[in-house]
């Protein structure tokens, strides 16, 4: 064979395999590219579901805490509204305590003076009874 033909054929196969070898790596280059635009494109989906998520999470805290501070409201009058009424309830005691002794002190007196009254009706009946009888004379 003729070493002008040869040259120029094993050139061309060659320069015929790069351009093989570089549209092979084109190829998966471009799968390569397409495939971190779908992993990019995934990722920010994700991020965008975690940040709304995470709104959504903040804003039930929120209410949760507004609610926490309502029943802790509730529960702090509660504890008021327990207070005043162990307090009215021992003043009420007091004053319960205080009737009664007032009530039997006026038991007593009253008692006292009913039989001071008996006495003293015994003793008028006893002189009147005296007086009636007859004096006998010896």
């Amino acid at each position: 064979m003729n070493k002008s033909i040869l040259l120029p054929a094993i050139v061309g196969i060659a320069v015929l395999a790069c351009i093989i070898a570089v549209s092979t790596n084109l190829s998966a280059l471009k799968k390569s590219i397409g495939l971190e635009r779908y992993n990019r494109i995934e990722a920010e989906r994700k991020l965008d579901a975690a940040v709304k998520n995470s709104i959504l999470l903040d804003q039930q805290l929120v209410e949760a805490r507004r609610k926490l501070d309502g029943i802790q409201n509730i529960l702090s009058e509660g504890q008021n509204v327990t207070s005043q009424l162990k307090s009215t309830v021992e003043a009420t005691s007091k004053e319960n305590e205080n009737l009664k002794a007032t009530i039997k002190k006026l038991q007593d007196e009253l008692i006292a003076s009913q039989k001071a009254a008996q006495t003293a009706a015994q003793e008028v009946t006893d002189v009147v009874a005296q007086s009636q009888v007859p004096a006998v004379v010896n």
